[in-house]
């Protein structure tokens, strides 16, 4: 019998990895705490602040409201989501083209909200790359897919007699259950491989889809948006796609800090068999 050991030890590994933050040695007694209006939005680490205050008509020192203790906050003249995003944009694209910032080396054009709770309240939009070297709380979607080996098509065949009907590529009701019927060894995962072009982790295995969740999109609309854009899954297999969890880890680079939540989900009503 296989030890699970390796695993285990794989596992250990991965977590370590991905909440390094969290563990002894890393920044987090050092870091700052980012408020806007009064709210706890982001942790700065200490050797990101001279970027930082190099604009002092944006990035201010304060003293927290409750606790009395130092914070960066954003100048009082922005007091409005338009003014706040602005000016932050301001200084990003000048610190960009400084060519000095390591976060803003991987920009993309693409939005990331600021948000009070878990997407509750907007406070202002960021360029995605400085998301890190402000250390707020990103969020995004991992889409797992999965196909059954050939070899079990006769079970296939046999759930569609007793359910009403469905064809060899795609089959209605609920997929954990009839997953559970299967050897696991015949479930296979869907991976996929970064392009060695991506600014963060080229060439690195990642989920079938995936992708970070932009200002003013939802879960749902994001997901198939990345199905289709990374996978060329084609949308009527998602008309039933839920979220099954989520998952949250907080991770620290030279880029900075990385708070992390994202969303899973897997097409519930419909899955396909390999040919």
């Amino acid at each position: 019998m296989t030890s699970p050991q390796p695993l285990s030890n794989f596992w250990r590994l991965v977590s370590q990895k991905c909440n390094n933050f969290l563990l002894a040695g890393s920044s987090r007694p050092t870091c700052l705490k980012f408020v806007i209006d009064g709210f706890f939005v982001g942790l700065i680490r200490p050797d990101m602040l001279s970027s930082l205050l190099r604009y002092p008509n944006i990035f201010v020192w304060i003293s927290h409201p409750t606790s009395g203790e130092r914070c960066i906050s954003l100048h009082p003249s922005l007091d409005t989501i338009e003014k706040r995003t602005s000016a932050v944009s301001h200084a990003m694209l000048d610190l960009r083209q400084s060519n000095t910032v390591k976060a803003l080396k991987g920009w993309r054009d693409e939005d990331y909200g600021v948000y009070v709770g878990e997407r509750k309240q907007l406070l202002m939009s960021i360029e995605r790359s400085a998301s890190s070297l402000l250390g707020i709380v990103r969020y995004g979607v991992h889409i797992n897919g999965y196909f059954i080996q050939p070899s079990t098509q006769k079970l296939l065949n046999s759930h569609r007699s007793s359910n009403g009907g469905c064809n060899l590529t795609s089959c209605t009701g609920d997929a954990s259950e009839l997953l559970s019927k299967y050897d696991p060894s015949r479930v296979m995962m869907w991976l996929g491989v970064r392009s060695l072009n991506k600014p963060t982790w080229p060439g690195m295995i990642d989920n079938m889809a995936a992708g970070g969740l932009s200002v003013g999109m939802d879960v749902i609309e994001c997901a198939i948006k990345e199905c289709q854009e990374e996978a060329s899954i084609p949308i009527e297999f998602f008309d039933s796609l839920k979220p099954v969890g989520r998952l949250s880890y907080i991770f620290e680079d030279e880029r900075g800090n990385s708070l992390q939540i994202s969303f899973l989900l897997v097409p519930m009503g419909k899955w396909r068999v390999s040919s």
